[in-house]
């Protein structure tokens, strides 16, 4: 059987998150195993719900069939949060604003550091090559060893890198999604730092 979370929960592709809640309660009320409900269809329920509610496995379900989300949607998921909330204190006219540009500093930043290690490892390769213990190239020596071990640490981190840059990628994507427009411009003209702004998710809310 194939599992459909909107099936099962009984509610629309377009519902709200409000509307997925008022379902979920009388659905689980109905199926409840205290209440002689059927316990597989109980765990179903909890199951739609808990990918419904969460806008990420929602996304994947929908555009892939499955919730194996992948780890750098989650870690964007979190990131995205994070700075947002962040930013909120600190910048509340506008965080988007500042929040675009705060990625664009760290992808600048993870770009020269990948430049930075590339040159590294080149060079320790070169110095490798260029070792000679008791006449004979060193592969098993101390000192190329340790050259190596360092060297695959570094290819460890540009790794990483290249997972921060997917996840940076990934916020903008779901940054891209909202807007934020000021209740009142005049005021906030007026009471810098004081204004009251509205947030409006571009996609389902």
């Amino acid at each position: 059987m194939h599992f459909n979370p909107y099936e099962i929960l009984e509610v629309r592709r377009d519902a709200t998150l409000e509307e997925i809640r008022k379902q979920y309660r009388k659905l689980a009320m109905e199926h409840h195993p205290d209440r002689t409900g059927d316990d597989t269809q109980f765990k179903l329920i909890n199951e739609a719900y808990h990918i419904l509610i969460d806008p990420v496995k929602r996304r994947h379900w929908e555009q892939h069939g499955n919730v194996h989300v992948p780890k750098e949607e989650i870690a964007a998921r979190d990131k995205f949060i994070g700075l947002f909330l962040g930013l909120c204190e600190r910048f509340p006219d506008d965080p988007f604003k500042h929040l675009h540009a705060t990625i664009k500093q760290q992808d600048e930043h993870i770009k020269r550091e990948k430049i930075n290690v590339a040159r590294k490892q080149t060079s320790l390769r070169n110095i490798q090559k260029r070792l000679k213990y008791k006449g004979e190239a060193p592969t098993d020596s101390l000192l190329y060893q340790a050259i190596e071990n360092v060297i695959e640490e570094m290819s460890r981190q540009t790794t990483n890198m290249d997972f921060d840059l997917k996840v940076n990628s990934l916020v903008r994507q779901l940054a891209n999604d909202y807007t934020a427009t000021p209740e009142n411009k005049a005021r906030i003209a007026a009471n810098a730092g004081t204004s009251t702004v509205t947030f409006h998710n571009i996609g389902r809310q």
